[in-house]
């Protein structure tokens, strides 16, 4: 059996379901021109220009490429999406970069990386290595196997030239914008027994103790 609704009860939820209808109609109007002059002015994504100034900003050096920290700071720079170029002063180096890529010591990437040879003594030949890159990240450094029985004075008198020297190839190389000094533990371990063991920025070796044991 049926329900019979009177005429003006029926008007009134026609004129209902009919406002409700049109009231959607207009809702997925108002999303539809958004999304299409979305489309057409797409004002949020980067232009062309824009794009590469982004990956021209990526572009970063690392010298002494074979080191342990310079590997570990080309990996980390691949991981952020940066291009890498590697600093190596020997064909030698060359060779330990690829055996380093083969083996996975170095991070496979679809960011580029490349190696050239530079002299780090000769200002002129950093610069043509920097050249086009926005930073550098000089790690290089002496190695001692030994341990520091044969750092000698004259290794850190090298080193502080060559740190010298990279600095002055970023001053007149136009498109070096950043340069990075980077330093080993040694810059923080030589404390006495009753030190912090939390290695962290605000840590340094103390003076003294460097002095009595020559490590300064």
């Amino acid at each position: 059996m049926g329900i019979v609704c009177p005429d003006e009860s029926k008007r009134i939820e026609i004129e209902e379901f009919r406002r409700m209808l049109l009231s959607y109609a207009a809702v997925h109007r108002t999303k539809a021109a958004a999304a299409d002059d979305e489309f057409r002015n797409p004002q949020h994504l980067p232009t062309a220009a824009e794009q590469n100034r982004e990956l021209e900003e990526k572009k970063v050096c690392v010298t002494s490429g074979v080191s342990f920290l310079a590997i570990s700071i080309v990996n980390q720079l691949l991981l952020r999406g940066y291009s890498v170029r590697v600093i190596v002063e020997k064909q030698e180096d060359l060779e330990k970069l690829r055996e380093m890529e083969i083996t996975g010591e170095m991070r496979q990437s679809m960011n580029t990386v490349d190696a050239v040879m530079a002299s780090l003594n000769d200002v002129q030949s950093l610069s043509e290595a920097f050249n086009g890159y926005r930073g550098v990240f000089h790690t290089a450094a002496f190695v001692d196997p030994a341990g520091l029985s044969g750092y000698s004075k004259s290794m850190a008198e090298v080193e502080v030239m060559v740190s010298e020297n990279v600095t002055q190839a970023c001053a007149v190389t136009p498109s070096v914008k950043y340069c990075v000094l980077t330093s080993s533990l040694l810059a923080c371990v030589w404390k006495d027994l009753h030190s912090s063991t939390t290695i962290d920025h605000d840590s340094w070796s103390y003076e003294s103790i460097c002095i009595n044991k020559k490590v300064h």
